[in-house]
């Protein structure tokens, strides 16, 4: 059992690899493998997972909402019902599966109130919707003053119909029979008060947050024009209109429609089946 070695017979030895034999043929040369740096591989599928993940949260790089807006906000305006603004909703539903009233009253607010109310309207949701708001007189300066204080919102559009930015006629005379008997009314007679926050949709930064649309009825009683020249990121537009017939007027609509969804109408199957509310 000496001569048997792990099960096999020490004295017999296996010839050698006529590789290995002296002068016998050369192994054959050892193929090298090309050797890839994964680094810049792995960070080029780390790039496109991070821009898909941007995409997808309709966000871009500075951090502001660019998608397609999946919620409209409508701000009526003093004294103003929701049925003026029903021809703009009937067409906007076209669009957007969530158009619904800012739900405040339409005379004598408690303005702090109504602030606070629109500012926790327009935060982030989980949904991550981009939000347009339209506005109508004295909605307009309740949809400024949230935004200007708004430390984080989702709103990417804003149009400002009739926009009470200065008094006009009408308010002058409510004023004088009244008092400052109305808020709405004391603050369009403020001239600086009426103006506040012009600038609503800039970054800290001075970047452009939200784009506008501000549109002036060329006969309007109610309010006057301001000049938005020294702002950027306002696209301003006059039509011939009275501060009441400008919010339900066919090519106003349309001008409307066109600012918040510049792409043209989505397919209906980019809406959710069944989720159109009557908000």
């Amino acid at each position: 059992m000496a001569g048997i070695r792990g099960g096999r017979d020490a004295s017999a030895q296996e010839p050698p690899h006529p590789a290995c034999a002296p002068g016998g043929p050369r192994a054959p040369p050892v193929e090298r493998v090309a050797q890839f740096d994964t680094t810049d591989l792995t960070s080029g599928f780390a790039g496109i997972t991070l821009s898909l993940s941007a995409s997808n949260l309709n966000m871009t790089g500075n951090g502001t909402r660019e998608d397609r807006i999946g919620r409209i906000i409508l701000v009526p305006g003093l004294f103003e019902p929701r049925v003026a603004f029903a021809p703009l909703r009937h067409r906007l539903r076209r669009n957007c599966r969530r158009v619904e009233y800012f739900p405040d009253r339409v005379a004598f607010r408690s303005l702090e109130q109504s602030v606070q109310r629109m500012i926790n309207l327009i935060r982030p949701t989980d949904d991550d919707d981009a939000i347009g708001i339209v506005t109508h007189s004295f909605g307009d300066w309740v949809t400024r003053q949230a935004l200007a204080r708004s430390e984080d919102h989702a709103v990417t559009r804003l149009v400002s119909v009739a926009p009470v930015m200065r008094s006009g006629l009408i308010p002058i005379a409510l004023h004088a029979c009244s008092g400052n008997l109305i808020p709405e009314i004391r603050v369009m007679m403020d001239s600086s008060q009426a103006a506040a926050n012009l600038d609503c949709g800039r970054t800290a930064g001075g970047g452009d947050r939200v784009k506008r649309l501000v549109i002036w009825a060329k006969a309007d009683e109610s309010v006057r024009p301001v000049s938005l020249e020294h702002l950027s990121g306002i696209r301003v537009e006059r039509v011939a209109a009275t501060h009441l017939t400008v919010i339900i007027q066919p090519n106003v609509l349309k001008m409307i429609e066109r600012f918040l969804f510049p792409d043209g109408i989505p397919d209906r199957r980019q809406l959710q089946d069944g989720e159109n509310p009557s908000h």
